[in-house]
């Protein structure tokens, strides 16, 4: 069916210039190129002379010579007249045939040949380029009247294409049955309804997981805060993976959650050195890593929700700790534009391949960022969400400490 349409737009488009051509032809032709305008004075006197003074088959070729005059002569058989042109000619007299450019004039030379003389028509450059103007503005002019039909479909495609959702679908396009596009626009409407239903199985199935996952594991904290087994070391190692798992399936419950859309921000202004100290000991306080907070000054101040702000840095501030062999640095610094946390540690460091892929969801690293350092890989991809609610940014860089060095950078408050 669809192309069985294509063939139908295809056919009326050539069917189309076709007919436009002919009509703007038989239209303009004869504007622009009449029979009796456009002879010169040397062509009147020409015509004048031989159909008086050299009226005669014989006379004519006397005069032609003498007039310096150098014609063609053709069988009069090749070329077809109308009866009244034959009788003209038969009589004696000259018949012209004008072109854009010239005229030709026809006299008998004898029974069998015709004199054919080719003189230029008077101002036919100036009419030839204004037939030419007028003819192809007004063949565009056509052709956009026939294509503007489509060009508004395929804008209102294009429209509806750039207004995609968060979850990948986008607005249903809306185009007449008779559109020749429509078939189109009814596909890329069938793509977005099945993206759509897939996103939100996806969501539902890892959300069910994640709800799921809760109950076994509160009950699994429970039964380890209350029995005191003899092994004591091993019963710790437990509650600490049962604690980390914890922690997995809030982080992907937390991801889910806001996954699509952009919660309402509570924006006030955050003193980012307090905030800094104070995550970094409320995290650290149970870990051999050194962590320290400096800042250029202590007035660097940031607008933004102070809950998803301190969730950005917890978040940094874990994974540099993770991977740290020694030392965290959390360090804030007033750029040109823009207040700047590094969050700074000394552990392996992110490979240039690495670089953009680990503030992908669920993405993990092959080699020293492991699964065996915990985590559902999505603590960076919760980090880069936040800062896209704030209008900022973060990045990875190689830290002097010889680790990563990760960037939250703020707009500065104008």
């Amino acid at each position: 069916m669809r192309g069985i349409k294509v063939t139908r737009l295809f056919l009326s488009l050539y069917l189309f210039i076709a007919l436009a051509l002919a009509g703007l032809s038989a239209a303009l032709e004869p504007l622009f190129f009449t029979s009796d305008e456009g002879l010169s004075d040397e062509a009147t006197d020409i015509v004048l002379a031989l159909e008086t003074v050299a009226r005669k088959p014989e006379e004519r070729a006397a005069w032609l010579a003498g007039a310096k005059l150098e014609p063609r002569v053709i069988p009069a058989a090749s070329l077809a007249f109308s009866p009244a042109s034959e009788q003209a000619l038969e009589n004696g007299e000259v018949v012209p045939l004008f072109y854009q450019d010239s005229i030709q004039l026809y006299a008998r030379a004898d029974d069998t040949t015709l004199y054919e003389l080719t003189l230029p028509v008077t101002g036919s450059l100036s009419r030839a380029l204004w037939y030419s103007t007028v003819f192809y503005v007004l063949l565009g002019a056509l052709i956009a009247l026939w294509l503007w039909p489509l060009w508004r479909d395929l804008t209102t495609i294009t429209r509806g294409l750039s207004n995609v959702n968060a979850d990948g679908s986008f607005g249903k396009i809306w185009l007449p049955k008779r559109s020749v596009v429509a078939p189109i626009a009814k596909a890329l409407n069938q793509l977005s309804a099945q993206v759509t239903e897939l996103f939100n199985r996806h969501k539902e199935m890892t959300g069910a997981v994640a709800h799921e996952l809760r109950t076994p594991l509160a009950r699994l904290k429970f039964a380890l805060a209350t029995e005191r087994p003899a092994d004591e070391e091993g019963w710790k190692a437990m509650r600490e993976d049962v604690n980390e798992l914890e922690r997995m399936v809030q982080e992907m419950l937390d991801y889910l959650r806001h996954d699509g859309r952009q919660p309402e921000l509570n924006v006030s202004q955050i003193p980012l050195r307090a905030m800094a100290e104070n995550l970094a000991e409320r995290t650290a306080g149970n870990t051999a890593i050194s962590v320290s907070v400096t800042a250029d000054n202590d007035g660097l101040v940031v607008l933004g929700d102070d809950y998803y702000i301190g969730r950005a840095i917890e978040n940094l501030l874990l994974n540099a700790i993770r991977y740290a062999r020694t030392e965290v640095r959390l360090r804030v610094s007033d750029n040109r534009n823009h207040i700047v946390l590094h969050v700074e540690d000394d552990g392996p460091g992110v490979s240039e391949e690495n670089i953009e892929k680990i503030f992908v969801p669920f993405y993990r690293p092959d080699a020293a960022r492991s699964r065996e350092r915990g985590g559902a890989g999505l603590g960076l991809a919760i980090v880069r969400r936040i800062m896209l609610w704030h209008d900022g940014e973060c990045e990875v860089q190689k830290s002097q400490l010889g680790g990563a060095d990760f960037l939250l950078r703020f707009p500065k408050i104008r």
